[in-house]
């Protein structure tokens, strides 16, 4: 039995095939699919886990290399207020600052962690070239709690 047989099975054991699971069972048939794929490209170990680990990023929508000045990596959404066509979370606003931020470096969460939401105080800058920080998950205290 290969190893895209035994990730298979594991996707039948998890029920991702039946019709009642998510998506009428369409989300087994997709990972599958891309298993059958990895498999016919013949990975050894570390070329399989660089390969997915690579895929993974792109998947979640991460740029593999840092953010630019480059003009092509911005579009202007409102006057002055530049986007990102990297990473649809990062804005620069000229009229404010020359440096990136990103609207997910902080979430906060009013009911001890159960949920989180964002406001404007989750702007995190960052320097460029670079990459935006990583979400900071903030749970706020009672005197807090009007962020």
């Amino acid at each position: 039995m290969t190893m895209t047989d035994t990730n298979i099975e594991e996707l039948k054991r998890a029920g991702l095939f039946d019709s009642d699971s998510d998506y009428n069972g369409m989300i087994g048939e997709a990972v599958k699919e891309l298993l059958l794929v990895f498999q016919k490209q013949g990975h050894s170990g570390y070329s399989a886990q660089l390969t997915a680990s690579i895929f993974y990023k792109l998947i979640k929508g991460e740029p593999l290399s840092p953010l630019t000045n480059d003009p092509s990596e911005w579009m202007e959404v409102y006057p002055g207020t530049f986007q990102s066509t990297r990473i649809s979370h990062v804005f620069i606003n000229k009229n404010e600052s020359e440096k990136p931020y990103t609207i997910d470096g902080k979430a906060f969460s009013d009911d001890g962690g159960k949920s989180y939401f964002t406001s404007v105080e989750s702007r995190v800058h960052f320097d460029l070239p670079g990459f935006p920080p990583k979400t900071e998950y903030v749970i706020l205290k009672e005197e807090q709690k009007n962020v």
